[in-house]
């Protein structure tokens, strides 16, 4: 399963699928990107193997849950405010947890959710992505790790800031080159598990050259 959650990822996940349909294995592409099928047609040819991230959003039992969860955060700030302690602080808090509440925890659960079940459904030998900062990909990278699918992160040829800070939820890590590799040794990351393989774009766009030729 390769995880698409940016245009730009298929410049790096094309070529991966077009290797594993070489070597006789299943690949599919998973995406909540609206015009995936338009792009992998149009750029690739491919006009097949394909899902919808949204296809599998669950049912709404998880709104009566927030709910739920919404009434213990009340009920905790309203017992502060009693105390006359910190009012302002507590105000803010709430500011806070409005959009925590509101936004952020409602949308979470319905991506754990629907990425458990597309995994359990599917049922990958294993799963590519580019990255985990986003919801798509860190649902499907936990959802993954409970129904022990086994992971991989093929990172681009740059490191950012952010990605030294960030958690890694793969089991394995490809570097494009020995500088990410040692900038994700440097971050915590197990070189056990880091295989620097190269930059699959590179190999995609030297095949093609040879081919135009």
């Amino acid at each position: 399963l390769l995880s698409v959650d940016f245009f730009r990822h298929l410049k790096t996940l094309v070529p991966v699928y077009q290797k594993l349909i070489t070597e006789g294995e299943k690949a599919y592409f998973i995406s909540d990107i609206l015009d995936i099928k338009e792009k992998l047609n149009d750029l690739y040819g491919i006009t097949r193997d394909y899902f919808f991230f949204a296809a599998g959003i669950p049912s709404e039992k998880i709104l009566p849950e927030i709910s739920e969860k919404r009434k213990i955060f009340n009920k905790i700030y309203n017992s502060l405010l009693r105390q006359k302690k910190n009012t302002e602080i507590v105000r803010v808090m709430k500011d806070y947890f409005e959009v925590i509440f509101n936004k952020i925890l409602p949308l979470s659960s319905l991506y754990l959710e629907t990425a458990d079940k597309i995994l359990c459904k599917i049922k990958p030998k294993g799963m590519i992505c580019l990255n985990n900062l986003r919801f798509m990909e860190t649902s499907l990278l936990l959802a993954a790790k409970k129904n022990r699918i086994k992971t991989i992160i093929i990172h681009p040829a740059i490191m950012l800031s952010r990605d030294k800070n960030a958690i890694f939820y793969s089991d394995y890590f490809i570097a494009t080159g020995n500088y990410i590799k040692n900038e994700l040794i440097a971050s915590g990351y197990s070189a056990n598990k880091i295989f620097t393989l190269g930059n699959p774009q590179f190999d995609f766009l030297s095949k093609k050259n040879k081919d135009n030729k």
